[in-house]
């Protein structure tokens, strides 16, 4: 991955953590951040495992594009779902 690949990666995973995060009615723990973060690993597995796109850069961003998109909503339902079990004091 080039340096120029890897900012693509990460400024995908950031806009569509963004878009989930306005779509998803739930919050994403850890916010932006950690959104940005989740979707950027989803996005790369989605690139060694899916077909070969048009790509920017050497990425392809369909694929990036999903991987982020499913990874930051499932941060976003899984963080959520554990505040409901926390024992009030």
């Amino acid at each position: 991955m080039t340096v120029v690949g890897f900012f693509v990666y990460l400024i995908t995973s950031a806009i569509f953590a963004f878009i989930v995060n306005c779509v998803v009615p739930k919050r994403i723990p850890g916010g932006i951040v950690a959104g940005t973060i989740v979707g950027f690993i989803g996005g790369v597995i989605a690139v060694k495992l899916g077909p070969p796109e048009p790509s920017i850069a050497g990425v392809a961003i369909l694929p990036v594009a999903m991987g982020s998109i499913i990874m930051v909503v499932c941060l976003a339902l899984m963080g959520n779902s554990q505040k409901r079990y926390r024992k009030k004091a």
